[in-house]
């Protein structure tokens, strides 16, 4: 199940690790507290026109990759090495992983799994935590 936005849609068709990663490894998706990182305020409580902000999300560096949505759930990698699940109704950061690098790619979603690729020569596939 995808959700196209602007006119994009994000496909898993191909992608394939040459050396796998330790799934044993201690940098696993875990939840992060609330506090850690939350979604800038909503400037009006009920938006009342198309364009309206609804919410926004700041990272720890700026954000180059397209975010794939999948169930409600936005993806993303930003410049600071994460890789972002966010609520896709309210903004609120469900769990981040930290790759080896800056994450420069657009990630993929298919059967509760997210495939993304980093500057550390990795691609990395994360339980999406549905």
């Amino acid at each position: 199940m995808f959700r196209v936005i602007g006119g994009i849609a994000v496909t898993a068709a191909g992608l394939a690790a040459e050396e796998p990663v330790d799934a044993t490894a201690p940098n696993t998706p875990t939840p992060l507290p609330a506090a850690t990182h939350t979604p800038s305020p909503i400037p009006t409580a009920t938006p009342t026109k198309p364009g309206d902000l609804l919410w926004r999300y700041k990272t720890g560096h700026f954000v180059v990759s397209s975010p794939a949505v999948v169930d409600g759930v936005v993806y993303v990698g930003s410049y600071d090495s994460y890789v972002y699940a966010l609520d896709a109704d309210s903004g609120q950061l469900r769990w981040r992983y930290e790759t080896g690098y800056r994450v420069y790619s657009s990630p993929a979603v298919v059967d509760g799994v997210v495939y993304v690729g980093s500057g550390d020569d990795y691609l990395y596939a994360l339980d999406a935590g549905r």
